[in-house]
Formats: C-alpha cells, structure tokens, sequence
C-alpha cells in the first residue's frame, strides 16, 4: 500500500537549526514552508492574554486544534519544535511524512536546553513517532539538505 503524503513535517531537537533547514528544503523542492510555533501565534493572536483569561485547558485545546488545521496543508515543508510536537502529536495527520532530524548531542545548540537525559527520551520518542530518521552527521547546512532529499526520494 503506497501513502502519498500533501506535506513534510521536520522535528529536530535544535529548533533553529530545524527551521533554517526546512525554509532551505522548501525552496530546494519548490514547496511552500511553515512553522508551527509562528502559525499558532498567528492563530491565537496572542497566547498569553488567552492563558490568562481562559487558562491553560482552553490555551492547548486552541493549540491542538490549529496544529490540526497546520498539519492539513499541502505541498509544503513543515516544522516544529519537540515539545509542540509531543504535545499534538495526534493533531499530525496520516498524510504528513513525519522526518526526525536526528543530531548527536554534541551537534545540538547549546542554547537548546536539552541535557544528555533529556536527550535520550526526546530522541526514543522521535525514532518511535517518525515516519523517517535522518541521521545527521554534522550541522553543514548544504550536506543536511543533500542527505534529507536522498533519503526522501528512498522513502517516496
């Protein structure tokens, strides 16, 4: 049974190297690109003012359903950050290809607050919850972008 997928979804423990990669992989396949942290500020307008007056239930019952209405858009190369990701998980659909960047811990920014436990149980999850792994060797941008699009043609 062959799935075809409307849209590509990169998780990536390094969120901004995540993002600069998806804009890069988006213009090389000539897709459109989102992120969903900027999409669900978009959405909610301004998530702070509905936590305080709604409270939190309500904040990520928004949350989860506009990664809902996120993960519906075609032809285009998505990301996110781990924890938008574990939080709506079931919002992603069966039809985004889910791609786990995979660092190794010393690649990962030291801004990323992802210690070596941490690292362990957001990467267990991310292996068990992609649709594909890419194990990046290093953070070369252009090397990244290469290895994601071979390994995209195999499982395409």
């Amino acid at each position: 049974m062959n799935v075809t997928y409307s849209n590509i979804i990169l998780v990536c423990l390094d969120s901004e190297f995540n993002k600069l990669i998806c804009k890069e992989l988006a213009s090389k396949l000539d897709m459109f690109f989102a992120d969903l942290g900027d999409y669900l500020e978009y959405d909610l307008l301004d998530s702070k003012a509905i936590l305080e007056k709604c409270g939190l239930e309500y904040l990520l019952q928004r949350e989860f359903n506009a990664s809902k209405s996120f993960s519906k858009f075609e032809n285009a190369v998505l990301t996110t950050n781990f924890n938008l990701f574990k939080q709506n998980r079931k919002a992603f659909t069966k039809k985004s290809l889910i791609v786990y960047l995979q660092l190794a811990p010393k690649n990962i920014d030291k801004s990323e607050t992802v210690n070596l436990l941490a690292y362990k149980s957001c990467d267990d999850y991310l292996s068990k919850n992609a649709n594909l792994t890419v194990k990046l060797k290093s953070r070369v941008k252009n090397k990244a972008i290469k290895q994601i699009i071979a390994q995209l043609q195999e499982a395409l």
